[in-house]
């Protein structure tokens, strides 16, 4: 049996850290999958390819109103378009091929073993291919990475509809004519926004009070208003009661709705950790729909020498936040006393106008001696943003009164998804509100507003 000091079950964002950055040890990555995790090939990159280029059709949209051309500017077919995004989006995602990663991990001196990894006893796990036992090798410390997968809601008739999940919408190339898509999360705000610019009429379908229910009611109403104008249809508190699909459309009945008709469904409703059947109960654990718990070194509670990171945490279930976690779980393992604070990792929805958020975004605190105080600024005001022709925008910022420190910061508008690290720093360096108040931004960009709101909270 082959020992290797760590062995990454999950080839994703974290382990690619981690083989990339751990030295002096014997590394085994065990994937099923394409090396790299879903990131690079069917999520975060070619979606945000094809939003690069949805926001650029919109922008050359406006080319005779921001004076670049003599008359308004007539489209090509947006079929067409779409087809020639796609294209552009599939070679930036390398063709959802891994090679190039697979041959980046070897370059690092880890070892490649293709298939599903299942623990098989504490310090041992087994390579599955066909479902049979292939190989299996033994370990030191074992670094869980397995993600996450799209989680389907219990609708009645859906299973058995050709639904798509965001990995088919991020792989095809056709645009349909019509498309519904059922939850209003960053994944299904993302892609509304994308097949809207080419001219696809989208129902964007959200079960909770408002699209984005995990943020602020105010900053949601500027994104709402942007994909209405953009020809959405955006459907909130919305209960889902059936779904068929027959003569090539999909059919939706709601409870107290009308039904929705139309030819693509996507399925968004948010992802599950993957946790079943990668064999935790062979280290004493039983598998938790809700994630693995780790401690603040990203050690699984209950097991030793083992470490989670990743979606399958269902902590900060981002890119950059497995990322984080690889760092920690590294500076761990090679004996320094890193620790994971979540508190300032921001998360982004990539939109038109995008909205970005960090910490504490709400007045009331869950700590009844720390007293929350709010300050807003509308961003559409400021000068870049009247130059620019830009007249949307709200930025919030939230302020413990007692510690005279930022807890958190809420924005919707140009730029604000480079503008929320700065708050993030503020939050993570614990820098006072007296100190953030005095920092100069440079005169025009959207940045200035910081400036208004951190004042009034001197007061």
């Amino acid at each position: 049996m082959d020992h290797f000091d760590v062995v990454l079950l999950g080839a994703g964002s974290a382990s690619e850290w981690i083989w990339s950055h751990l030295t002096g040890k014997s590394i085994a990555v065990i994937e099923s999958g394409r090396v790299g995790g879903e990131c690079p090939y069917v999520a975060c990159i070619p979606s945000k390819a094809m939003l690069r280029s949805a926001h650029v059709r919109r922008l050359v949209a406006r080319s005779f109103e921001l004076g670049a051309t003599s008359m308004p500017f007539e489209f090509d077919n947006g079929s067409a378009a779409f087809a020639v995004a796609s294209k552009r989006r599939d070679r930036i995602s390398e063709n959802r091929n891994d090679s190039n990663a697979s041959r980046e991990l070897a370059d690092a001196g880890a070892k490649l073993f293709r298939g599903f990894g299942k623990i098989t006893g504490n310090g041992t796990i087994g390579i599955l291919v066909g479902g049979k036992l292939a190989n299996e090798i033994s370990y030191d410390a074992l670094i869980i990475d397995t993600g996450s997968s799209p989680k389907i809601p219990r609708v009645a008739g859906l299973a058995s509809t050709p639904f798509w999940t965001s990995e088919e919408a991020l792989s095809s190339s056709v645009l349909p004519e019509s498309l519904a898509i059922l939850g209003g999360g960053a994944i299904g705000c993302e892609l509304a926004d994308i097949f809207s610019a080419f001219g696809c009429r989208v129902y964007l379908i959200e079960g909770f009070e408002h699209i984005l229910p995990t943020e602020d009611g105010e900053i949601v109403a500027v994104l709402r208003n942007a994909l209405r104008g953009y020809g959405v249809k955006v459907v909130e508190e919305a209960k889902v009661s059936s779904v068929s699909y027959n003569g090539g459309e999909f059919c939706l009945e709601f409870e107290g709705r009308s039904t929705i008709s139309s030819e693509h469904l996507i399925v968004a409703t948010g992802r599950r950790p993957n946790v079943d059947g990668i064999g935790l109960e062979a280290l004493g654990l039983r598998p938790n729909p809700r994630g693995i718990q780790v401690d603040e070194f990203c050690q699984v509670l209950g097991a030793e020498n083992v470490y989670a990171a990743g979606d399958v945490t269902a902590v900060a279930p981002f890119t950059h936040g497995a990322n984080y976690q690889a760092r920690v779980i590294v500076d761990h393992l090679m004996d320094g006393r890193a620790s994971a604070s979540y508190d300032a990792i921001p998360r982004v929805v990539y939109t038109e106008p995008p909205v970005a958020s960090v910490g504490v975004i709400s007045g009331e605190s869950s700590d009844s001696n720390r007293e929350i105080v709010i300050a807003w600024m509308d961003l559409g005001s400021t000068a870049r943003a009247v130059a620019d022709g830009e007249t949307k925008g709200l930025l919030k910022l939230f302020l413990d009164k007692g510690s005279r420190v930022l807890v958190g910061a809420t924005a919707v508008g140009p730029n604000v998804d480079e503008m929320i690290s700065e708050v993030s720093l503020a939050i993570r360096a614990g820098v006072s509100i007296d100190v953030f108040a005095q920092l100069v931004h440079p005169f025009p960009t959207y940045s200035e507003g910081f400036e208004p709101p951190l004042q009034r909270l001197l007061l």
